[in-house]
């Protein structure tokens, strides 16, 4: 109905106006083939325009990852001195028992100290287990960037948009070379092997955040093949899709970093 009234609106009440108050047939024509022209070129750069807004609108959503990283590593930071304290405490309080019971029981003594390292022992397996979750999850972001950037910047800047050939072209290169990237991160993820940590549960919850990032990577990269058919169609029915698979994607990033901090 909407097509229907645009129709009518621009092109046959002007083209009947025309050819009335016309007694030359064909100079009419000539104007009127013009006119045709002219309102054609208008109906399409509004409706590119207007799909190319919708996908940006889409696409631009928050760096959740980015600033994950950024308040996670701040984390890490302040607990690994905070386990470094504790352990310099331990240490200098070993330091003082066996100073103020020299003269106690020899298997007493031995009992005291086995226990004191084991302790020690136990602190120094929780840091190394940190440690070693800290940089799975810098390695984690540091593949993701070779897609989640190429994402962000798939779509040119619609402020200063001019409508071409060029500016069409470009907008679907971005988008094939998104979607490359999202397959070739997946295909990373599937090769990367997942550390042992000194508990087998948490280490399959390590293993478990990582199909969790590789399956938003499969989301998202089926969210950038409807803009690729979008772009191809000009089909807004697209958008939906695209949606989706970007939200899906976002509750898997969510179970991701979830499942790192309670490590």
């Amino acid at each position: 109905m909407r097509w229907a009234l645009v129709i009518l609106l621009l092109y046959i009440l002007p083209l009947w106006v025309l050819f009335k108050n016309k007694e030359d047939f064909k100079r009419a024509s000539m104007y009127g083939g013009m006119y045709v022209v002219v309102a054609t070129v208008i109906v399409i750069c509004n409706i590119y325009i207007s799909t190319i807004n919708k996908i940006e609108e889409i696409l631009e959503y928050r760096s959740y990852a980015f600033n994950e990283q950024y308040e996670d590593n701040q984390e890490s930071k302040y607990k690994n001195e905070k386990i470094e304290a504790k352990q310099s405490e331990l240490k200098e309080t070993k330091k003082v028992e066996n100073s103020e019971k020299q003269s106690s029981n020899a298997e007493n003594d031995s009992k005291k100290e086995e226990s004191n390292t084991n302790e020690v022992d136990s602190v120094s397996m929780q840091k190394s287990d940190k440690e070693t979750v800290q940089n799975f999850k810098s390695e984690i972001y540091k593949i993701e960037r070779k897609a989640l950037v190429p994402m962000r910047e798939c779509l040119p800047n619609t402020k200063n948009l001019d409508i071409n050939v060029n500016t069409i072209n470009k907008a679907k290169k971005d988008v094939e070379y998104a979607k490359e990237m999202c397959d070739e991160v997946v295909q990373t993820y599937e090769d990367m092997e997942v550390p042992k940590l000194s508990n087998e549960d948490a280490t399959n919850q390590l293993e478990y955040s990582k199909i969790c990032v590789q399956k938003a990577y499969i989301l998202r990269g089926k969210a950038m093949e409807c803009a690729q058919t979008m772009l191809k169609t000009k089909n807004l029915k697209y958008i939906s899709q695209i949606k989706e698979y970007l939200s899906l994607s976002d509750k898997e990033i969510k179970n991701f970093v979830d499942t790192i901090k309670s490590l």
